[in-house]
């Protein structure tokens, strides 16, 4: 997603209401791979790279 100045890393499944996961410092949205299938029978599962970690922009 490009929101102009910054570029984050975003990776999304599933529908309904949204559910925004963040993870710890060092980790990527990669820590969240075994658990966003199960969140996204029920979510939408956005899954975001912190700035400057992973493949967001710093």
């Amino acid at each position: 997603m490009d929101t102009g100045e910054l570029r984050p890393h975003a990776v999304t499944g599933g529908s309904g209401p949204a559910l925004l996961l963040l993870a710890g410092w060092p980790q990527t949205w990669y820590a969240w791979r075994f658990l966003m299938p199960a969140l996204a029978q029920d979510f939408q599962v956005v899954a975001v790279d912190p700035r400057g970690v992973g493949l967001s922009d710093a």
